[in-house]
């Protein structure tokens, strides 16, 4: 096997050595090239290596491409998932988009905010906090109903966050439905006095 009777097979892993050296020596930009490269003539070949994959996606989080890293992320997981490297890139930067559309800087109409979501929906990987992300963005883009339909699935699904209900209690109140509202906020109210873990007194004013 090590004799590589097809000499494309043996120059590609060499290269992928090569590439595999850049990320080890965090020259991100180079290492981003040298595996889209590889990865299209492996492809060619009809290969698809997770390393490849993996590699992609170490290099594209560094240079702060969060949306293609995962991409790329993914793949490597379907590829190999029992691969611990491929596993904990994939969380880092699955943590990485869930962080920036928890961050309280986000507005409602930030244009990522639909796709950093599509991609952790489709992945399995939205929490909570993404889900109320969204519905922002919905509610500010006119979408009420849409987003209300969203908010209803999380607190069926998550009854016991607190600011999934006060978001809710907010798109109720703007969609005119006062009662609606009301109950959201007890529901909300009960949370924060009951026994669950983390459930500390929410600050007034949460908007959805």
């Amino acid at each position: 096997m090590r004799t590589f009777p097809d000499l494309r097979i043996r120059d590609a892993v060499w290269d992928s050595q090569r590439a595999g050296r850049l990320l080890d020596d965090q020259q991100w930009a180079d290492a981003r090239e040298a595996f889209t490269a590889l990865r299209a003539r492996t492809a060619n070949l009809g290969v698809r290596s997770s390393y490849l994959a993996w590699g992609l996606a170490v290099a594209l989080d560094n240079l702060g491409e969060a949306e293609t890293a995962f991409e790329a992320a993914c793949e490597a997981v379907k590829g190999d998932p029992m691969n611990p490297a491929c596993q904990h890139s994939f969380d880092v930067i699955a943590n990485r988009l869930r962080a920036a559309l928890a961050d309280p800087a986000r507005t409602p109409d930030d244009p990522s905010t639909p796709r950093l979501y599509a991609l952790l929906q489709d992945a399995g990987e939205a929490d909570v906090p993404s889900h109320l992300a969204m519905a922002s963005h919905l509610a500010h883009a006119g979408k009420a109903a849409e987003a209300m339909t969203l908010l209803d699935a999380v607190t069926l699904l998550s009854p016991v966050s607190r600011d999934a209900w006060l978001h809710k209690a907010s798109l109720a109140r703007t969609m005119g439905n006062a009662m609606l509202a009301a109950t959201c906020e007890a529901q909300a109210a009960a949370i924060a006095s009951s026994g669950v873990p983390f459930a500390i007194a929410p600050p007034r004013g949460a908007a959805c």
